[in-house]
């Protein structure tokens, strides 16, 4: 047999083993309740009754609910004041922040302590089975404050807490429609302390949105915005000098279309001189090929016409090395070029002057004489295509660092054209809305979000605590675990710890 067929094997018989072993284990717990079936009915007759003596004792929760309608109303009536004409009526959607501002009005601590003041519930002492449940609880707080020296929470405090748990507001689904309910051990009273919470929530609500002043918010507000759309116009108008444009769009067009003219003559100079370093090379050739001179006869003595072409042609030369030196560097090649030129002119005549009397008579080539004027002009018109190469490259350098900065300053401004819009919209927009509620209020002063009771507070008399069905359950489950607990119990005291183990799965004698 293989290894992997001799592991599965393995691990096959083993989980059997266990699943044996736990059946084994559940026929031996099932044998030990068998054997103490009294002890275990016992324990969970005992239980499950307790627990349902505690329930019936324990004190009922009941609950009172009302409803409250959230609508926006405002009584239109005509300017000519016309008594048959009866008042029209606009409504408007609630939105769900005004639903949770009028369900925060309606728990607000102001209204939740004058109703606690109405209703005797400030002064009230809790019960027995409150300070059974939660006196640690308040005992424990009273000396944690008194360790950090801090004042302690009053029997009010607590009383308003335990009313701001009671009471609860829920919005029923698709309607404006808020359900209000109150918790308490005594249906009568929660239904009196609901009435008194909803009396004194619609008189704070009443004075909280009189209290409003809509047109000088929206007015302080457009203040604040008018400052603000200013002080973004003052950016982009300094944005504008800074980039000494009146429109970045228009501009950057404007300076794209130079960029790509430079950008066409300088692809052009450079084809030409391109083509002129080829004329120059081809004429150099020529020049270092062919003679410079042509024969034209013998005389005795020293040849000063030799002599005076050469000092023209060195003359020639101090002039040429004069102007590039007014237009280039001192090692540039052409300024190379030249010096190398007037060294050979001065070595020629100072050849010429120690020369013997015997001396041939020659002329210089006319077809060398032509290469070398068309040589000079075309290094020359080369020297000139050279300049304009760099003053193109400079000005296409500066227009793409123009194009670079108005791109930056467009961003920019792109910017704070937003927010001068979005101010501009927000300041408008407060604007309209402080002008209609100087209209509205001078109109209707009770242009608010209306609440009226719709349902009035009406007790239930069936507890909502505790529950017959949850406490069954937990009898149930209660007894269950307390029988199990007490058949281990009596059989660990009987016999051990080992005595119970094998009693619930006994070991194999054989092999």
């Amino acid at each position: 047999m293989s290894d992997p067929e001799r592991r599965h094997d393995d691990g096959s018989a083993a989980e059997g083993a266990t699943v044996s072993e736990l059946a084994d284990a559940l026929r031996g717990f099932a044998r030990a309740v068998r054997r103490r079936r009294r002890e275990f009915l016992t324990a969970f007759l005992v239980v499950f009754v307790a627990v349902q003596v505690i329930a019936f004792a324990w004190p009922g929760t009941y609950v009172a609910r009302a409803a409250i309608l959230i609508q926006k109303n405002r009584y239109g009536g005509s300017m000519a004041g016309d008594p048959e004409r009866s008042p029209t009526v606009v409504s408007a959607g609630v939105s769900e922040e005004e639903v949770n501002s009028e369900i925060a009005v309606l728990t607000s601590r102001e209204v939740l302590t004058k109703s606690m003041a109405d209703t005797g519930l400030d002064q009230a002492s809790p019960g027995f089975f409150t300070r059974l449940v939660f006196g640690p609880i308040w005992l424990y707080e009273d000396l944690y404050a008194w360790v950090h020296g801090v004042p302690g929470p009053t029997g009010a405090d607590r009383m308003l807490r335990a009313v701001e748990s009671s009471i609860s507001v829920e919005r029923m689904k698709d309607s404006n429609v808020l359900v209000v309910s109150f918790e308490s051990g005594d249906p009568a009273f929660a239904q009196t302390v609901l009435e008194r919470i909803l009396a004194n929530y619609e008189a704070h609500h009443v004075e909280v949105h009189r209290r409003s002043d809509a047109a000088q918010f929206f007015d302080q507000q457009a203040g604040e915005l008018e400052r603000e759309l200013e002080a973004h116009e003052d950016a982009l108008q300094l944005l504008k000098r800074e980039a000494d444009v009146a429109d970045f769009e228009s501009e950057r067009r404007a300076e794209e279309t130079i960029d790509t003219g430079l950008r066409a003559q300088l692809v052009e100079a450079q084809r030409t001189l391109a083509e002129l370093d080829q004329r120059i090379a081809s004429y150099q050739s020529m020049l270092k090929h062919e003679p410079a001179t042509m024969r034209t006869g013998t005389t005795e003595g020293r040849s000063d016409f030799v002599i005076q072409s050469l000092v023209q042609e060195k003359l020639t030369l101090e002039l040429e090395r004069a102007r590039l030196l007014e237009r280039y560097k001192p090692d540039s090649p052409l300024l190379v070029e030249n010096e190398r030129k007037l060294a050979a002119a001065s070595a020629a005549i100072e050849s010429e002057t120690r020369g013997g009397t015997a001396q041939t008579q020659t002329a210089p080539s006319p077809t060398m004489l032509g290469a070398a004027r068309d040589l000079g002009r075309t290094r020359a018109e080369r020297a000139g295509v050279a300049e304009r190469i760099a003053q193109l490259e400079a000005q296409v350098a500066s227009s793409s660092k123009r194009m670079r900065e108005l791109d930056a300053k467009a961003l920019e401004a792109r910017r704070v054209e937003r927010l001068v819009a979005t101010s501009e919209a927000k300041y408008l927009q407060y604007l309209k809305r402080g002008t209609e509620a100087r209209i509205d209020s001078a109109l209707d002063q009770g242009r608010f979000t209306n609440a009226t009771v719709v349902q009035q507070p009406a007790a239930e008399p069936k507890p909502i605590r505790p529950k017959k069905l949850v406490s069954l359950l937990l009898g149930l489950a209660g007894g269950l675990l307390a029988g199990i607990g007490y058949v281990v119990f009596e059989e660990l005291r009987a016999g051990g710890l080992e005595a119970l183990l094998g009693s619930l799965a006994p070991r194999p004698t054989g092999p």
